[in-house]
């Protein structure tokens, strides 16, 4: 069924953000007018409407997902930078809907620039074991560009609002009720401590157990909390694998986020009682800590219950075969090549979406031996056919194969993160 913005609850979102529903053709369909009366027929991809960017609909029907930050547009007579996220959403029927979020971004503070403001920075991050140099880095690069992703851009909010409470001198921020993706959070959790685990020597894998179209609740809140217990965490772990659970509770309307490690025994202990304002936190008897935050899934559908899976040498005898049969050496090698597939996989899109072809070719160059190891030879075949279209000048057939690649990449991967590690 098509959404409607009664559906999305307009009236959460924040006073600089306007969100308008349209067909995949570009008509609007209805908008709540935040900022500016958008009426119903307009065409925004038509190459005058305040958008200037027709190409926009072939990137969506490419990515269905589309984050751009720093887009400088004229509505109604007002210069303003902006930014947007479009969503391709089915609606069941022949038609897709869009889903289009307009964000003011004029009132944002995203440098600090006077001394006084960076020594109160400085202060804060004593405080927190969130890197913010890290988010910092992550915020600001790019700017501008048209790839940029939607965890990227979560992560840009999040480090203007720390700034923003930085030169209010509050830490702690309002809740704030917005329509997110969950997945959004799990992957900017992985961009944002990426190269701490790489330079530990440690492995960081986060899974998404449900499906919605999306929650609404207080995403800054939720990565705020996430980030600081990560950061804790592995301020005191010193090797192995730190493992990132999100589920969802229908009955409770909560999001459950399930945070494992192996760090000494009493850092959850402190972990619970450092941040016991936070939110609701418990630890289970496995040693894994629960948190859980106020959340309403719009579209939710409850997962398949499949247990968790054995590594077994009849299904990865390649992997047991280099390393001897040492199963504890080939689940690292296993978490290993499903964490660089999921950056590979990003990439991917990303040089798909900028019709990079030389680095498309690359990508799948990269990947085609992973997936060989984990006995994918057909998907190692798929992307040995796409390396060959993307190094000839005949590009014909390519966007199929890409599709089809995609569609059998990720069902690959989502089944592969089912075995026990």
């Amino acid at each position: 069924m098509p959404l409607t913005l009664e559906e999305i609850k307009y009236q959460h979102l924040k006073g600089s953000t306007q969100i308008l529903l349209a067909s995949f053709d570009g008509k609007v369909l209805a908008s709540c007018n935040t900022l500016v009366p958008i009426p119903v027929g307009y065409d925004l991809f038509d190459s005058n409407s305040f958008l200037q960017n027709p190409s926009l609909r072939d990137q969506l029907a490419l990515n269905e997902d589309l984050y751009i930050h720093g887009v400088r547009l004229n509505l109604e007579g007002t210069e303003a930078i902006y930014d947007l996220h479009l969503s391709l959403s089915s609606t069941g029927s022949n038609e897709d809907q869009i889903i289009f979020f307009l964000e003011d971004r004029t009132r944002s503070v995203t440098f600090v620039e006077d001394e006084e403001s960076e020594e109160k920075l400085h202060e804060f991050i004593l405080k927190i074991s969130t890197p913010l140099d890290i988010l910092k880095e992550l915020s600001l690069s790019d700017k501008g560009g048209e790839g940029k992703s939607p965890a990227r851009g979560l992560i840009m909010a999040y480090f203007d609002r720390f700034i923003h409470g930085v030169h209010h001198s509050q830490i702690n921020f309002p809740s704030e009720e917005v329509p997110f993706r969950v997945e959004h959070i799990s992957v900017a959790v992985e961009m944002c401590f990426e190269s701490m685990m790489e330079s530990r020597g440690l492995k960081l894998a986060s899974v998404v157990g449900f499906e919605s179209k999306f929650l609404i609740g207080d995403r800054l809140g939720i990565l705020q909390v996430v980030f600081q217990v990560l950061g804790f965490l592995l301020t005191d772990q010193k090797s192995g694998h730190v493992q990132v659970n999100f589920n969802y509770l229908p009955k409770e309307e909560q999001l459950e986020v399930e945070i494992s490690g192996s760090p000494d025994s009493n850092v959850y202990g402190d972990i619970v009682k450092a941040m016991e304002n936070e939110g609701e936190f418990g630890i289970s008897a496995e040693m894994t800590l629960q948190l859980l935050f106020d959340c309403r899934a719009v579209a939710y559908h409850e997962p398949v219950q499949v247990a968790n899976l054995t590594l077994s040498k009849k299904e990865f005898p390649y992997l047991f075969g280099i390393t001897g049969g040492d199963l504890s050496l080939v689940k690292d090698i296993f978490q290993t090549i499903l964490v660089s597939l999921a950056m590979d996989m990003d990439d991917f899109e990303k040089a798909i979406a900028q019709e990079d072809w030389e680095l498309i070719g690359r990508v799948a160059h990269k990947m085609k031996p992973n997936f060989s190891s984990l006995q994918r030879k057909d998907i190692a075949e798929s992307l040995q056919h796409i390396e060959e279209i993307t190094t000839g000048q005949d590009l014909a057939g390519l966007e199929e194969k890409l599709k089809d690649f995609i569609r059998s990449a990720n069902e690959a991967l989502e089944n592969l993160k089912k075995y026990k590690v």
